[in-house]
């Protein structure tokens, strides 16, 4: 996805391309900063308490349900509200999340979490291992539709040994799955809420620090801060108000007059703009991608000399200089920095 965010009136430049291939792209997150007196290095703003963030974006969110959506702009809220066992650092680094610690086995085929205690999910009640476990047989079952199905069918058993502990028990050495444990459709859901007759696509009950009060859709989303929050000192914000505003070029005037305080911009265009007005941008790295899929089912596509013909004449960095103002990094199909393979190994990388 393509998106320039900024907060507290400043927009960051994002980042990314498009492509017959994913893209590695580049983004940046704002902060508000004053003019260093006598030409002194600025030092980084202190965070302040309280407020509520207006936050305007060009699309709503799609659905509620964090394990079946896909759109980025449902998970821009929604990543407030659940979390999933582990998180990704700045590095992008595997981190502790709602799960403390975890070890394997020898064998790599067991993976035991150590579980943080006190969270609560919104409606008070302690997060479990029996939620976890619940969890992930909910994100297996092929009747949900889960989008993260896929990164865990190599979970043959899952156990509880007590309320803080999760046993994984693997088909077969999988290191990739910790990674997919920081995944937002895989945030941890509330067995007893859901069991009751809660409906997650209409309604939400996560542990993160911001809970849902109001949807109205393609209008506004209104959460508030969860008080009861694990983490110290988390939220600073007393909440959220996400405002739907189609027009990118109304989000960036409602952006300087003061209106609202963060956006998503989809178009570069839009963001250089903001480069030259009086917000402040601030980069980050950020992984986000668009791609052109040929279907291979087509008579026309059939013949693999014919996709990699194509493949041949597309010159990616010109499309990444078109479509991203060369914002981004043309890179291999698997776009995390782990993953991805030398583009001289790859075969029509360089147009020919």
């Amino acid at each position: 996805m393509m998106s320039y965010r900024s907060l507290f009136k400043s927009l960051p430049h994002a980042l990314i391309a498009l492509l017959v291939v994913l893209l590695l792209a580049a983004c940046t997150t704002v902060q508000p900063a004053a003019a260093p007196a006598d030409n002194a290095a600025a030092e980084p703003a202190t965070p302040k308490a309280g407020g509520v963030l207006i936050a305007a974006r060009g699309a709503d969110a799609k659905g509620l349900d964090p394990h079946v959506q896909t759109a980025f702009s449902s998970f821009r809220a929604l990543e407030h509200i659940y979390e999933p066992l582990l998180r990704l650092d700045a590095d992008m680094n595997v981190a502790p999340g709602l799960a403390e610690s975890w070890s394997w086995s020898e064998d790599g085929k067991t993976l035991t979490m150590a579980l943080r205690q006190g969270v609560t999910f919104h409606d008070g009640a302690p997060m479990t291992a029996a939620d976890v476990k619940f969890t992930f047989e909910r994100l297996l079952n092929e009747e949900t539709g889960a989008a993260a199905r896929s990164f865990f069918t190599a979970i043959e058993a899952i156990d509880t040994p007590d309320d803080a502990t999760v046993v994984f028990t693997l088909s077969a050495p999988n290191a990739a799955i910790l990674a997919a444990m920081t995944n937002p459709n895989s945030g941890i859901m509330s067995q007893t809420w859901i069991e009751g007759g809660a409906d997650p696509s209409a309604a939400t009950n996560g542990t993160g620090p911001f809970k849902l009060v109001n949807w109205e859709p393609d209008n506004i989303m209104t959460l508030e801060a969860n008080r009861a929050y694990w983490e110290a000192g988390v939220p600073l914000l007393d909440g959220i108000e996400f405002r739907t505003i189609p027009d990118e070029a109304s989000i960036l005037a409602a952006l300087r007059s003061g209106e609202v305080d963060w956006a998503l911009i989809n178009d570069p265009r839009v963001g250089m703009t903001a480069a030259t007005t009086d917000l402040t941008l601030m980069r980050s790295p950020a992984l986000a991608y668009h791609v052109l899929q040929l279907n291979a089912s087509r008579p026309m596509f059939e013949d693999q000399r014919v996709r990699l013909a194509i493949s041949c004449a597309i010159d990616r960095q010109q499309v990444l200089d078109t479509a991203s103002l060369g914002e981004g990094e043309v890179t291999s199909p698997a776009t995390p920095p782990n993953y991805r393979a030398p583009l001289d190994q790859l075969e029509c990388y360089t147009q020919d």
